[in-house]
């Protein structure tokens, strides 16, 4: 997917853009279309809650079995 085929997320501007249009430290993305792009903070929300989630099993385990654990 090249940056024109690409929806970011532009920080300066609050609002999706399409293709390379602001400066790579000042977006989020690239995202498959607008919609996805406006959704940018949820899609970031539900993964770092997948992360904290298997952060915390993994401290559940004892340490004599995390080495064996897939």
């Amino acid at each position: 997917m090249s940056d024109e085929e690409s929806w970011y997320w532009c920080f300066t501007h609050d609002r999706p853009e399409h293709g390379n249009v602001c400066r790579a430290m000042d977006r989020f993305g690239p995202y498959p279309s607008e919609q996805a792009a406006r959704e940018w903070k949820e899609s970031r929300d539900a993964r770092e809650e997948k992360w904290e989630a298997e952060d915390e099993r993994w401290e559940a385990w004892p340490d004599d079995k995390r080495d064996n654990n897939p």
